[in-house]
């Protein structure tokens, strides 16, 4: 059934190569404003590649990306696209930094290098930090919190500049897991309260299936893309050809409705 929202990022026959080894091939995907969409696969199938081209940290090869209908080679209008990295990639624990530092260092894309910070910053901090739940800790070293907690600064770094996507690397590195199912609840939250559309990385299919609108499967090359309702209609048989690594856990998904 075809849906009846705007296409904001469209990626065509898109395709990524590290010397000789094809990282990514022959990639078609369409995300949808106000999708909520999780891209899974095994290590090595080009995940965190794809999202590394979408932020243009590297550039595309073969292929064309649009952002909003725009060549991505000509799309400036960064500040609408927001970015949670792997907690362990983001930053030195260490670094003397408070809460409200690190989130009003997301305002950046829109005050250039020189950090002209409009006169409401501190009102905007606070309104995103409420946002996450992290109001109370403003003023904490951000070294000082925990996995989930740092996670959701990094969640309200990136909505102070009012992005329409947010692209999240593996956001749940790090975090206990007993702390990962209210993680991801806060994200489905902000995808449907706010119309944020969400394009995320994980290994973890169980902890999202109920939260997604969307699935990906990368293995190199796109393996399915769908709505949750179609991804857990595929049958066993058809799921083996795209799942190499733990088909039993797709089984469970699709037989409990995510619940375990």
């Amino acid at each position: 059934m075809m849906e009846n929202k705007a296409p904001i990022i469209e990626i065509n026959n898109l395709s990524y190569r590290y010397a000789s080894e094809d990282v990514l091939k022959d990639l078609n995907l369409t995300v949808h404003k106000g999708d909520f969409l999780a891209i899974l696969g095994p290590n090595g199938s080009g995940k965190s590649t794809l999202i590394k081209l979408l932020l243009q940290l590297l550039k595309n090869q073969k292929g064309e990306i649009f952002i909003y209908g725009t060549p991505i080679e000509k799309f400036y209008a960064w500040e609408k696209i927001g970015f949670v990295p792997q907690k362990a990639n983001a930053f030195n624990t260490g670094f003397p930094a408070t809460v409200y530092e690190v989130v009003r260092s997301g305002l950046t894309k829109k005050t250039g290098l020189f950090h002209f910070y409009p006169r409401n910053v501190k009102e905007k901090v606070i309104d995103v930090l409420r946002a996450v739940e992290m109001e109370d800790l403003i003023n904490r070293n951000i070294g000082e919190l925990s996995g989930g907690q740092q996670q959701r600064v990094f969640i309200a770094r990136a909505l102070i500049s009012d992005p329409e996507i947010i692209l999240l690397d593996e956001p749940t590195v790090g975090i206990d897991s007993k702390r990962v199912a209210s993680f991801i609840n806060l994200l489905e939250r902000l995808n449907k309260e706010k119309n944020i559309t969400l394009i995320m990385v994980t290994h973890d299919l169980s902890a999202v299936i109920n939260q997604v609108t969307h699935i990906a499967w990368l293995n190199r090359s796109l393996q399915f893309h769908g709505s949750v309702k179609e991804f857990k209609n595929i049958n066993k048989v058809n799921a083996q050809s795209f799942y190499q690594t733990d088909l039993e856990s797709v089984s469970n998904v699709q037989v409990n409705g995510g619940k375990h």
